[in-house]
């Protein structure tokens, strides 16, 4: 608003000074340059002030923020009552303990300060000299004493947050029922801790009420200079926002400061009052130059301005009102050799609602792979009720003839269907889609008279790998469907991976007859996306084309399906997704 108020002023007041004489618009324009480098040199230390006021408060927001997940995770952990038990308990009583207990609730508790990116370091302090510290987590509680931490928590509290030698530390006491056995300490990463800091235009920093000065970046006063300027703050300090002046090397600064409760510390902004006012200076010269010199083509260029610029802002203004009532389809016209900020403001505009149709779309086709399965395979369930009722009861009288043969069969049958058509979420572990692919291979075995091997050299962390459901099953069904032999009605189905470029690649290889090249061909073609129909992987509805779509919607295109084979010495197919090591186990 105050652009478009002063344009037709700067209007008008050209348009007369052109009509004067020369030695008459030079006072004015004196006067209106001197005018405003006051309103700015008040408009500078006004936005200073607020400036400096808002990121101090955002630094006290973001911070509460932060301490409140990290005791949402400090809570959670000291909760594990089993893992505290156990680091209370006499740990040369059992070895066999030891090791149950690094692998559940050592691993729980890991598990549970690694979601936490805040969290750099968990140590736990307990007051038991039979603990063995062999993990780098857990040790005995004396290693605190003579340090900063040794009685850190005051009386009748139970959590306290520090600065100690540049870190900053959450504090916790640890309770078994109601008796205090330790010290839970966590090291934080300071600049997501503070992340508030990097927002603040000024320099900023965090004092301590230990003496401790803690920064992002090189701090340019000492704790003891800016002790002398707090000192004149209240005895008891609050949540308001304090401001003086600080002098050094003959130059001055405004520093604006508050008071921390929660690390009882002070945070500290400030700016040096040159650095403030030079752009101020810089500027004033600079439009003073400008009125001076251009005022003979003001009224040109203004004229100029409200037919081209301002006609084609509000063109802009009505596409983006367009936008925003719902039509994505809507574009602003490109000016062929437009260079200025508006044609890059219209291009920029245009790419977003390009990339914004562009993943609307995409997200209509994930929805509709993932509905295209499971429609395929709801397409056999016909009273499904009725039917895992009557499998029961089959099952159930199969059991009381004896017949356990019939009743594994059954069972195999019904847990089968329940995996098919029951889809609550799009992804499962690669350990649940081996259960599936057990007990499908059990039933085609008894149904069909036929000897199927499944052999798997998977590594036990990669069981839980996420993988979309039903993306392993079809391709072994696919394997016994059309690779089994004729003549012995016999086959061996291997399960293997590897690691390549940042790719867990699954192979699921069978020693059957093979794919026709031509056949092979097809199947190629049609992942590849060039191909006129989906290719069906054995008969439970579910496409290698759709399953190839599904990991390529949901992992990217580097993503999917490749098949390998040889008529007549067997068929591989690779399944590639990304080998996430939050997976794949570990710390």
């Amino acid at each position: 608003m105050p652009k478009k108020s002063m344009l037709p002023g700067k209007t008008r007041l050209a348009a007369k000074i052109i009509k004067m004489l020369s030695l008459i618009w030079i006072i004015p324009c004196v006067i209106i340059a001197a005018l405003w480098i006051k309103g700015r040199i008040e408009f500078v230390y006004d936005s200073f002030e607020k400036d400096s006021a808002a990121a101090l408060q955002n630094l006290r927001i973001e911070t509460a923020s932060n301490a409140a997940r990290i005791d949402t995770s400090a809570s959670s952990a000291l909760s594990q009552r089993e893992f505290v038990r156990f680091c209370t308990s006499d740990m040369d009583a059992d070895g066999l303990q030891l090791v149950k207990f690094s692998q559940n609730e050592l691993k729980t508790i890991r598990s549970i300060f690694q979601s936490n990116d805040i969290i750099e370091e968990a140590s736990f302090f307990f007051d038991n000299p039979q603990i063995h510290e062999i993990w780098p987590t857990i040790y005995r509680l004396d290693r605190l004493k003579n340090t900063p931490f040794d009685e850190i928590i005051p009386s009748g509290q139970s959590a306290v947050y520090a600065v100690e030698d540049g870190e900053v530390y959450g504090c916790y006491r640890i309770y078994l029922d109601i008796t205090p056995v330790g010290l839970l300490r966590l090291r934080l990463d300071s600049d997501k801790f503070f992340s508030g800091f990097s927002n603040a235009n000024a320099a900023s920093c965090l004092l301590a009420a230990n003496g401790e000065l803690f920064s992002n970046e090189e701090n340019l006063f000492s704790a003891e200079e800016l002790q002398a300027v707090l000192t004149d703050s209240p005895d008891t300090p609050s949540r308001s926002t304090y401001q003086a002046v600080l002098e050094k090397d003959g130059r001055s600064y405004l520093v604006r400061y508050s008071w921390l409760e929660l690390l009882n510390a002070w945070a500290v902004v400030y700016e040096d009052q040159a650095d403030l006012l030079q752009p101020v200076y810089q500027m004033g010269a600079s439009v003073l130059a400008v009125m001076l010199l251009g005022m003979c083509v003001i009224w040109v260029l203004v004229q100029y301005v409200c037919q081209s610029m301002l006609k084609r802002l509000a063109l802009l203004e009505k596409k983006m009102l367009a936008v925003q009532s719902g039509n994505l389809d809507i574009r602003i016209p490109e000016r062929e050799n437009g260079g200025d900020e508006l044609d890059t403001l219209s291009k920029s505009f245009n790419g977003m609602l390009d990339r914004m149709q562009q993943l609307v779309d995409e997200n209509i086709q994930r929805g509709l792979a993932v509905k295209q399965a499971e429609l395929d395979a709801l397409q056999s369930q016909i009273n499904s009720h009725f039917l895992y009722n009557a499998l029961e009861s089959i099952r159930m009288l199969s059991e009381v003839h004896g017949d356990t043969e019939v009743a594994e069969t059954v069972f195999s049958l019904g847990s089968l269907m329940r995996y098919h058509m029951k889809w609550k979420t799009k992804t499962v572990t690669l350990s649940e889609e081996l259960d599936c692919i057990d007990r499908y291979i059990f039933f085609m075995s008894a149904s069909n008279g036929t000897e199927i091997r499944l052999e798997s050299t998977l590594p036990r962390e990669v069981l839980y790998t996420e993988i979309p459901k039903l993306s392993i099953q079809p391709l072994v069904e696919n394997a016994i469907v059309h690779g089994m032999p004729a003549d012995s009605r016999r086959i061996v189905i291997t399960l293997k991976c590897r690691q390549e470029d940042g790719l867990l690649i699954l192979s699921v290889t069978d020693n059957g007859i093979g794919i026709a090249p031509e056949r092979l061909h097809e199947i190629q073609c049609a992942l590849n996306g060039s191909g006129t129909g989906n290719i069906r992987s054995g008969k439970n509805g579910i496409g290698v084309v759709n399953v190839h779509q599904r990991i390529q919607l949901m992992y990217g295109e580097a993503c999917g399906l490749r098949f390998i084979s040889c008529e007549g010495l067997g068929t591989s197919v690779e399944v590639r997704i990304p080998a996430r090591q939050d997976a794949l186990g570990g710390w």
